[in-house]
């Protein structure tokens, strides 16, 4: 387990992020999910500028959608998009090289729900597209590392 801002996380097998010491069913909060969600993706951008990582986060477009979705992937994208990507409880973002020929293409992505009633976040899909020999890569080795930066970024918005 691992202390953030006075509230306790564990990591469970399932790869379920769940929480204890907050109303995840709170009807007071200020900010629904999907404002939490961006606000995730700001302070993880924030923070991959902090530590002067050339990448960009972002949720997933329609272009990064086509490219997960033709086998571009070693992940079935096509039936995580269909199981969670409907969801109004989806936390989904995609990181891109800042420059060089292939900053349009998704060099990682990850998908994850967020029940409100148990509080739990469920991470689905992680996927990093770089090269295994590529360790020049920002990304190389960081991906699912980076997902648990959002996903516990998001925790503690929902905190908040």
């Amino acid at each position: 387990m691992c202390l953030l801002k006075s509230h306790f996380y564990s990591l469970c097998p399932k790869m379920t992020l769940k929480y204890s010491a907050i109303d995840a069913v709170s009807k007071d909060r200020e900010l629904n999910l999907e404002q939490i969600a961006s606000l995730s993706i700001s302070n993880l951008q924030m923070l991959l500028d902090n530590m002067k990582l050339p990448l960009a986060v972002g949720p997933i477009n329609d272009e990064d959608y086509a490219i997960l979705t033709s086998g571009y992937s070693q992940l079935e994208w096509d039936n995580g998009f269909s199981s969670y990507g409907n969801r109004d409880d989806k936390f989904e973002f995609c990181l891109k090289l800042l420059a060089g020929p292939l900053r349009h293409i998704p060099s990682g992505a990850a998908l994850c729900t967020f029940d409100e009633e148990s509080g739990v976040i469920e991470i689905h899909f992680v996927e990093s597209f770089v090269k295994q020999d590529d360790v020049s890569h920002p990304l190389y080795g960081n991906m699912f590392m980076i997902t648990l930066w959002g996903v516990c970024s998001g925790t503690l918005n929902l905190a908040t």
